[in-house]
């Protein structure tokens, strides 16, 4: 799910010409983990206090958290029709997956049973998603932390897969806000809860 976003791109332009896209994933997944990244309908992800934050302090809180995180960097190829997604292995860090799609392509090529099939290669794109042990953070539901996973098994079956594809991985928060919003919708004004 989902490809580096804008706010990704800033964070390493904020950390400066040494940081890897590596340092930017991980402390963007530390800033949603711990609320200073959040989203809005308006705004979209955005950094409400970032005149405050010393970037750098939350570098280090980062890397301690993934130091204790098993993090995995999953590579992902997508139709360009989005009809398709398959994971095509998994790697320690952002930069072995990306090294890895052009071995990968040749592979999916190499497989193709015709001029058809090879195009329709070429033409996907490829993204990576990141996984870890407390690497997103809980989200909230009223002001509360929750596991996400328990309010996912109670959620209504079609609003979830309704609104599922519209989400990418790390933005577990946002889609749970927009749950409650389409449960309240079709419900009545019922409130979501776990």
């Amino acid at each position: 799910m989902g490809n580096r976003n804008q706010l990704e791109y800033k964070i390493q332009e904020w950390l400066g010409a040494e940081a890897t896209d590596d340092d930017a994933l991980l402390v963007y997944a530390h800033m949603r983990a711990t609320g200073l990244i959040i989203y809005n309908d308006n705004l979209g992800l955005h950094i409400p206090d970032i005149d405050n934050i010393d970037l750098l302090a939350v570098y280090a809180a980062a890397q301690a958290a993934a130091a204790t995180a098993s993090t995995t960097f999953t590579l992902y190829w997508t139709g360009a029709d989005e009809d398709a997604s398959l994971a095509m292995g998994n790697f320690a860090t952002h930069a072995d997956a990306m090294a890895g799609v052009t071995d990968t392509e040749v592979t999916l090529l190499d497989r193709c049973a015709d001029d058809a099939q090879r195009q329709r290669i070429k033409d996907g794109s490829w993204s990576v998603s990141v996984t870890g042990a407390n690497l997103w953070g809980p989200v909230t539901l009223n002001g509360k932390p929750v596991d996400f996973d328990a309010a996912v098994n109670l959620m209504d079956d079609e609003i979830r897969e309704r609104l599922y594809s519209k989400f990418d991985e790390g933005q577990e928060q946002e889609f749970l806000d927009a749950y409650v919003a389409a449960h309240a919708a079709k419900y009545g004004g019922k409130e979501f809860s776990v």
